[in-house]
C-alpha cells in the first residue's frame, strides 16, 4: 500500500525525506519554493558521503573540494581539520534536479495553508498559474524555522541572531575561519573565485545591534580588525543584500501530530556554532522516511516508531547543545559579557561526551531496519544510551 505524501519545504531535509519515501514506494510530491537566503555553509566529509550514498550527484557537484579551517578562539589561533563549502541556493537547486531525475514531482509555489481533513490533508498553494489545492494522506513539515510552532513544551536556547553578508574579493585559496569576539563570534568562508561570506552571531538583546541598512558596515569593521595568517581580505566589494535571521537553538514540544511529521530545522534547530546544520537535516530526513513508512504500513508499531524519533531528536539536540556549551566555555576573555555568560551554562552541566566510553550491556531498542522501525538487540554504551550498534542475530 502506497500513500499520497506532500513534503512542505524545499531544503535538504525535505528533499531527502521525499527521496527516501519515494524509494519506499510512496507517491510523493515536493511542495514549496527554493529558500531565498544567499548563505554559504560548511559540511563535513561525512555529509559528502551521505550525498554519494543517496545518489545526489548534482547536489554533490556544487560542493567544493576540502578547504582549510582556521580558528581564533580563546586568544589562540590554530588550523583545524578540513571542511567542504557550498552556496545554499546552488546546492538546493541542484538537489531539486536530482529529485526531478528520480521522478519526484515538484509543485512550485507559496504554501498558503494546510487543513486537516477526516482522512488526510488539503494543502493550498499559490503557483504561477493560480491557487491550487493538493490532497494528501500524510504531510511532512520541512519548512525549517519558518514552520508553524508545534504544541507541547519546547526547549529553547539563549536567544541568538545572526547577521550575514556576501562579498567579492580577489581570487585566492579557499578557507573557512571562526573567530570569537567580545559580543559574539564571526564565521567566514571564501571560495576559490574570491567570493566570500561572513556571518556574525550575537545575543538578540544586544544594544549594539545595527539597523538592517548598517549590517554591512558592522561586518566591514570586523573584517578590518580580523587578522588571519596568510590571508588577505583587504580587496572586497559587497554583493547582494545583507540579512538578519534568528539562529536560536529550538526543540519543538511535539515532532508529530495527526498525520504530520516535522523534519530538519522544523524538528530541531541547533546553534550554528556546532556546525551541524546540514548534517542534522540529512540525519533527520534519513530517520524520518522509515518512521513515516512504519506509521502508514505498520500502524500497530506507531508508538514505537514515534518514540524512536522523539528520543533520537531529544538526544541529538542536547548533545549538540552541550558541544556548543563546551566551545563557549573555551573562550574565557569575556566570561562576564552577556553573550558568553548566557551560553556557558546552557543547557546544563552534563558532559557532552563520556571520556571513557564503555559497554554497559545489550538491550532491545527500536532501530531502522529495511525501511521500517523495528526492535533489535543493540549494544548500549555510556556515550550511546540509545544504542551504538546492532547485534548480529
Amino acid at each position: 500500500m502506497s500513500a499520497r505524501i506532500c513534503v512542505l519545504g524545499c531544503g535538504p531535509a525535505g528533499m531527502v525525506t521525499a527521496l527516501g519515501l519515494a524509494q519506499l514506494g510512496h507517491e510523493v510530491t515536493l511542495v514549496g519554493e527554493i529558500r531565498p537566503y544567499p548563505v554559504c555553509e560548511g559540511i563535513s566529509p561525512r555529509v559528502c558521503q551521505a550525498l554519494v550514498d543517496k545518489q545526489l550527484r548534482y547536489a554533490l557537484g556544487t560542493v567544493s573540494k576540502p578547504v582549510r579551517r582556521y580558528a581564533q578562539w580563546g586568544g589562540q589561533g590554530r588550523e583545524a581539520n578540513v571542511e567542504h563549502l557550498l552556496y545554499r541556493p546552488d546546492f538546493d537547486r541542484a538537489m531539486l534536479e536530482d529529485l526531478s531525475r528520480q521522478g519526484i514531482p515538484w509543485l512550485q509555489g507559496r504554501i498558503r495553508g494546510q487543513v486537516p481533513r477526516e482522512s488526510g490533508w488539503s494543502i493550498e498553494v499559490d503557483t504561477a498559474e493560480g491557487r491550487e489545492t493538493r490532497e494528501a494522506d500524510f504531510i511532512v513539515e520541512a519548512r525549517g524555522r519558518a514552520a508553524t510552532l508545534a504544541g507541547g513544551k519546547r526547549e529553547r536556547g539563549p536567544e541568538t541572531v545572526s547577521l550575514a553578508c556576501n562579498w567579492q574579493g580577489e581570487k585566492d585559496d579557499p578557507f573557512t575561519a571562526v573567530a570569537s569576539l567580545e559580543q559574539g563570534w564571526l564565521w567566514l568562508a571564501r571560495f576559490t573565485d574570491g567570493r566570500f561570506f561572513t556571518q556574525f552571531s550575537t545575543y538578540a538583546k544586544n544594544p549594539l545591534l545595527p539597523a538592517k541598512q548598517e549590517i554591512r558596515s558592522l561586518l566591514d569593521r570586523m573584517l578590518d580588525a580580523l587578522k588571519l595568517p596568510g590571508v588577505s581580505l583587504v580587496e572586497r566589494a559587497p554583493r547582494g543584500t545583507p540579512l538578519a535571521r534568528s539562529s536560536t537553538a529550538i526543540l519543538p514540544g511535539e515532532a508529530y501530530s495527526s498525520g504530520c511529521l516535522r523534519v530538519g530545522d522544523a524538528a530541531m534547530a541547533v546553534d550554528p556554532l556546532s556546525g551541524n546544520g546540514i548534517f542534522q537535516s540529512l540525519s533527520s530526513a534519513l530517520a524520518a522516511a522509515p518512521v513515516i513508512n512504519t506509521l502508514l504500513r505498520r500502524p500497530g508499531d506507531a508508538d514505537m516508531a514515534l518514540a524512536f524519533y522523539r528520543d533520537r531528536q531529544h538526544h541529538l539536540f542536547f548533545r549538540f547543545a552541550r558541544i556548543g556549551r563546551d566551545f563557549y566555555r573555551d573562550e574565557t576573555r569575556w566570561h562576564d559579557q552577556p553573550f558568553w555568560l548566557q551560553r556557558r551554562g546552557w543547557p546544563d552541566e552534563e558532559p557532552s561526551h563520556v571520556e571513557l566510553d564503555r559497554v554497559i550491556g545489550h538491550a532491545e531498542r527500536p532501530v531502522i531496519h529495511h525501511g521500517f522501525i523495528e526492535t533489535r538487540t543493540v549494544v548500549i554504551t555510556a556515550d550511546q544510551p540509545l544504542g551504538a550498534a546492532h547485534v548480529a542475530p
